[in-house]
């Protein structure tokens, strides 16, 4: 193995035949032209002789020429991309806000640069470092931590930023997020319409803005009306399924669950099945978020949903401001969720 290492290197780095990096010099020398001159032909200045950028232009190509934009942006302090940070590609909600971004970015002639920061403060600040270095158009950001996460550099670097789903408190711009107290309301009002006894309601960390919200005013509501059991988890889901499926096996086990996001209730789902629950028959599910296999499974889950799709585009139209928002420029703009009653919470779960 050490030999094959050491034979790969001596071939990186003595192969001639490796493809290089073709440079607006190597363009400007194959087609005889200054580098001014193919610098102006191929940024379409007028002033160039049609027949000399045309040349310019059809040597970049067969030399498959391909401007360092990072450079041009760094010169002219122009840019069309944007970069989209969020904490979890791997959950719906985020990726389906960036397609949406991207629908409008897209149609306005920019790009999205997708950021996974994996709920991780130093990998979110480093993003966030390389897109003020960049000089990105604007940046989209659903950070990591309320308390511990902060969009200095994009703010220092005058990048034009939006905030999505999580709150900064010291974030002096603009922040779209779903009614998050009205999410629990939605959700306690329904189970306490079930005549639930027990309702178990899960959430993430506490610093996470939007789940806690929601978390907090479903026990708000519930206060006095059924027993609340609270259960919080840092998202990893073997510590949910370890956890969970000790407190449904237990005697004292609910007939209601609350989760305060997607992954939750998919957890939980699968947890319910593992210790042979009925649902709704001996225990009720509502969940936040309506991913597409909640409909599809025998026992389609009740939801409380956020407009994704409306969340996406109006943070696309902010940082465009092209005359289709005309909302405020700082704050938060708040959107409306719905309940979506299905099977799962069809029948009381009484024991």
């Amino acid at each position: 193995m050490r030999s094959m290492n050491l034979w790969l290197v001596n071939y990186l780095c003595h192969n001639k035949t490796m493809p290089q990096t073709v440079r607006i010099t190597d363009v400007a020398r194959e087609a005889g032209v200054s580098l001014a001159t193919a610098s102006r032909a191929l940024n379409n200045v007028p002033t160039v002789n049609v027949e000399l950028a045309e040349k310019v232009k059809e040597t970049a190509k067969r030399l498959n020429y391909s401007p360092n934009r990072t450079a041009k942006n760094l010169r002219s302090r122009k840019s069309s991309t944007w970069a989209a940070i969020v904490p979890d590609a791997k959950n719906p909600f985020f990726t389906s806000i960036v397609e949406a971004v991207e629908d409008v970015a897209w149609k306005s002639g920019f790009q999205v640069m997708f950021c996974n920061s994996r709920e991780d403060v130093d990998r979110e600040q480093s993003y966030m470092r390389e897109i003020a270095a960049s000089r990105l158009a604007g940046a989209i950001v659903a950070v990591v931590s309320t308390s511990r996460s902060t969009v200095q550099p994009l703010i220092d670097a005058k990048i034009p930023t939006v905030l999505i789903d999580r709150s900064l408190d010291e974030f002096n711009g603009l922040t779209i997020q779903t009614d998050n107290a009205k999410v629990g309301v939605l959700a306690a009002e329904h189970i306490e319409g079930i005549k639930a006894k027990k309702v178990l309601c899960v959430c993430g960390p506490e610093d996470a803005s939007s789940t806690e919200e929601r978390a907090q005013s479903f026990i708000s509501f519930m206060k006095g009306k059924c027993e609340v059991e609270f259960f919080r988890t840092d998202l990893q889901a073997r510590e949910i399924d370890n956890r969970i499926e000790n407190v449904l096996r237990g005697e004292e086990r609910p007939d209601a669950v609350f989760t305060t996001n997607g992954p939750l209730t998919a957890w939980i789902y699968r947890s319910i099945k593992r210790v042979h629950l009925r649902i709704p028959e001996e225990i009720v599910l509502v969940g936040v978020d309506d991913e597409p296999w909640m409909e599809m499974v025998d026992t389609p889950v009740t939801i409380v949903a956020q407009p994704i799709n409306e969340m996406g585009s109006l943070a696309a139209k902010i940082l465009l401001k092209n005359g289709n928002y005309e909302g405020p420029s700082s704050g938060t703009v708040t959107l409306e969720p719905c309940l979506k009653r299905r099977v799962s919470s069809s029948l009381p779960a009484m024991r």
